[in-house]
Formats: structure tokens, sequence, C-alpha cells
């Protein structure tokens, strides 16, 4: 009995171990269909991941004129923001606090750098307020094979054309025949232009794509177009002239035997009895910083159009601005006009001539009886000038007007 007992028991225990032997490739089994359905699984999702980044990737442009290059992989745009070149990796070689006043754009080129990688730009402030080089478009990129590490970059213009590989003829197949082709030893530009302010070039070497510039100057939504009602600085620290003085390269004027040296603060002249007048459409509302525009002043019951610039770094309103000029024609009556060594309407041409004998002047004459004398500053770099008009042997009209900055 006991060895049955021994042997059922042992039958029973051979049962059992084969049972979870099976149930054990059972769950192996279950196990791998479950792991391949996983892989399966997650092969779906990263497919439809990848899906989902690929619909959220933008696509690069058939457009030349889109002004957009596929760099490894990344779309870039011109223009584009000072800190959009940042994020993709580029440091800029220089100062990046450098203020630039609105629709100025650097004259040197910019340089960034990756590693041992360099490309250039040109910085441009289309802000209505001075801003510096970090919060500046990039209205131009210029790259080029000398300054990138051969092999490292995939860059790719709209149309499948491509740096390092691309001929002139699938460039003209693409975009068809350029604008204007300049042709040296082994090198040749290609440009597609749309414009003086929107361009491509493109630079081949051995018929090869080796260089690409692309310049597009536009405004890009974003930038300060802030309008301040604060007085400038400039404003503040201006101060009249004691004395008209008798040297014609001092750029001072008497309006009404009220002394001002130009350029002068128009708030100055609405001081003393002018008016602007809003309601004119010819006045500018706004001038942008380092901008210029129009004011209709009133004065004496008659309308005068001035010039005036805004010399703050803020966008401002008109009675914030300078005048560079002041004029008083044949057929304007509203005010006197004085200029140094006391030239005034009314005086006589032969006065005129003695004060003029100590400088160099021009004379322009229109028939037989106006003459205009034109006298420039020589010891400055801007603009700055008198036109004196005479008829019949009297003064009968004096234009002043100056370009400098001022420096208070």
């Amino acid at each position: 009995m006991l060895k049955k007992e021994k042997k059922k028991k042992l039958v029973v225990l051979l049962c059992g171990i084969m049972a979870l032997f099976m149930a054990a490739c059972s769950n192996n089994e279950n196990k791998n269909v479950e792991n391949e359905n996983d892989e399966v699984n997650n092969t779906q999702e990263d497919t439809n991941n990848s899906i989902e980044v690929s619909e959220e990737q933008e696509e690069l442009s058939g457009d030349l004129y889109s002004y957009q290059m596929s760099i490894n992989g990344t779309i870039y745009h011109i223009p584009m923001w000072y800190r959009e070149l940042e994020e993709l990796g580029w440091e800029y070689a220089g100062d990046a606090t450098t203020t630039l006043e609105t629709n100025v754009s650097t004259q040197n080129p910019n340089r960034w750098e990756m590693g041992d990688n360099t490309i250039y730009t040109t910085f441009c402030n289309m802000a209505a307020n001075a801003a510096p080089y970090s919060e500046s478009e990039i209205i131009e990129i210029d790259i080029d094979k000398n300054y990138l590490t051969e092999g490292e970059w995939e860059i790719i213009l709209p149309g499948g054309i491509q740096y390092g590989v691309s001929a002139k003829e699938d460039i003209v197949a693409a975009y068809g025949e350029p604008s204007m082709e300049s042709e040296y030893d082994v090198t040749c530009d290609l440009w597609y232009q749309e414009g003086a302010n929107h361009y491509v070039i493109l630079g081949l070497e051995n018929d090869i794509l080796t260089s690409i510039k692309m310049y597009n100057r536009e405004a890009l939504e974003g930038g300060d177009d802030s309008v301040s009602a604060e007085v400038p600085e400039s404003v503040k620290n201006y101060k009249a002239p004691e004395a008209l003085g008798d040297d014609l390269y001092q750029m001072n004027v008497e309006i009404d035997g009220h002394l001002y040296a130009l350029p002068c603060p128009l708030s100055e002249l609405i001081a003393n009895g002018f008016e602007i007048d809003m309601n004119d459409e010819r006045t500018d509302k706004e001038i942008a910083s380092g901008d210029y525009g129009w004011a209709v002043l009133k004065y004496n019951g008659q309308n005068v159009v001035m010039t005036i610039h805004n010399y703050s770094p803020n966008a401002t309103t008109p009675e914030n601005c300078f005048i560079g000029g002041v004029e008083c024609a044949s057929d304007q009556n509203a005010f006197e006009l004085v200029i140094p060594c006391n030239i005034k309407k009314g005086m006589q041409e032969s006065e005129l001539l003695e004060i003029l004998a100590d400088y160099t002047y021009e004379v322009k004459e229109i028939g037989s009886e106006n003459r205009f004398y034109s006298l420039k500053n020589p010891n400055v770099s801007a603009d700055e000038f008198y036109s004196i008009n005479t008829k019949d042997g009297v003064v009968v009209g004096i234009e002043v007007s100056t370009y400098v900055r001022p420096e208070y």
C-alpha cells in the first residue's frame, strides 16, 4: 500500500510538474504575443508620434521668394528676430547692446558662430523706437563654404536646390533665368531679385552652389511701436543763443524778435506763439525715433509748414521734435526772419555781397531778375546751408536748413 501510495504521489507530482511546465510555456507564449503586440503598439504609437511631429513641423516652401531655407532640417526665415537665430544655437560675436534707430540697418557684416562655423547677417530696426541689436530683425543672412565645416551642413533651398550639390542648370530649371548674372574666373553669382530690398544671390564655384545670400527687408510683427509723451533730454537741454551773431556758420536765426539756434525744439516756437494744427492731414501725429515728418503751424493767421526731426530714442509727438530749417520765401509774410550778419528781407543785394565776400558761395540765376546765393557750411559732415533769393537787387527770400544732430 505504501509503495502504491508513493507511486500515486509520484504520478500526481509528475502530472503537476508537467502542468506547471505547460502553463509556463503557455505564459511565455502569451508574454511573447503580448511583447509582440506591445512592439506593434509601440511602433504604432511611434508612427503616430512621428506623424504628429511631422504635421507640426513646417514644410519648406517651393517659392524662392519666400526667403526660406532648410539648414540641417530646421527652416530659417528671412527676416527673423535676433533671438530666433540665437535659439537655433548661433552665438553673436559682437556687442548686442549697440542701438539702432528706426529704419536703420547695420553697414558692416555681423558675425555669428557655432563651434568652428561662421555665418554673417545684417541687423535692421523696423520698429518705431530705437532698439539694441538683440531686439532687432535679421534682414540678411550670408552663408559661404569658406566659413562652414565641410560635411556637417545640409542646406536646402525651395525647389530642392541644395548647397554643395546643385549646379547652375539645376538652379535655372528650378527658378528660371536670373535677374542678373556675374561671372568671374571659376565663380558665378546668380541674382534673383524682387527689388532693391528683396533678393537672393546664389554663388557657384566650379558650377556647384557654394554660397547663399538672402536679403528681405520687411517689418515683422512684435516690434516696439509705442509712442512716448515724455519730453526728450535733448529738448530739455536746449539753450537759445544770447545773440544772433555775425557768423553764418553758427546757424542762429531770429524770428519776430525771438532767437533760436538750429536745430531747435518745436516747443520753443510754440512757447512764442506758434500753434500746431493737429487737424491738418499734413501734420504727422507720431514720428519714429531718428525719423522726420511734417508739422503745419498756425501763426499770425497763416499756415507755415515745417520739417520736424525726432532725435530721441523713442517715437514721440510733434512738440517733442526739432525743426532743422526755416524759410521765409518771397510770397511769405507770416513772420520776419533774420540770419547772422543781420541779413533779412529788404536788404540791398550789394550789401549782401559785401557780407558774402568772406565766404564761399554759389550763384544761380533764373531769368534776368532772380538770383539765388547758396552758402554751405564746410565744417560739418551733414548738410547745413543758407539760400538767399534776390530780385531786382533786393533780398526777397531766405531759407536756412541744417541736418546736423543737436549736441545738447
